[in-house]
């Protein structure tokens, strides 16, 4: 399974924060240059990110942007469910059907959604417990 390319940039621009010296930040045109994606689209999943309060930006000189928490406390599940807040075909009802293309609440279950679910439930216990410290090479503390 691939993640959406949004989301590998939020996960590449999080890890790049999380790897900076404690009360850092970065500009967002560094960002862009350290995780080879182009500036505009970066400064979109910023938005976003900052929405969901997982980063805060600071314009002008010695601006830029740093994590709201330290890096052992957010989790991958923390930066995708910060996109999907934002999405504005997510009505938030529950995800899509494989094979119906509805709401999986609206539609009857479908011969994927059993198969479907139990490979989901191993792949969002991992994305709730892997950090960005952990995906960063950051030690954990004490």
């Amino acid at each position: 399974m691939e993640l959406p390319l949004t989301a590998r940039y939020a996960l590449a621009a999080m890890t790049e924060l999380a790897s900076l010296p404690a009360g850092s930040r970065a500009s967002s045109s560094a960002l862009s240059s350290r995780v080879e994606m182009p500036g505009p689209f970066l400064a979109k999943i910023l938005v976003q990110l900052g929405h969901a309060g997982l980063i805060d930006g600071t314009r002008g000189r010695g601006g830029g942007y740093r994590l709201t928490r330290p890096p052992h406390e957010i989790t991958l599940a923390d930066v995708l469910d910060a996109l999907a807040a934002d999405d504005p075909d997510d009505e938030g009802a529950g995800p899509v059907c494989v094979l119906r293309n509805r709401r999986c609440a609206e539609a009857p279950e479908c011969e994927l959604h059993k198969l479907w679910s139990g490979a989901q439930e191993p792949m969002t216990r991992m994305l709730e417990s892997v950090t960005l410290a952990e995906l960063a090479g950051l030690t954990t503390p004490c």
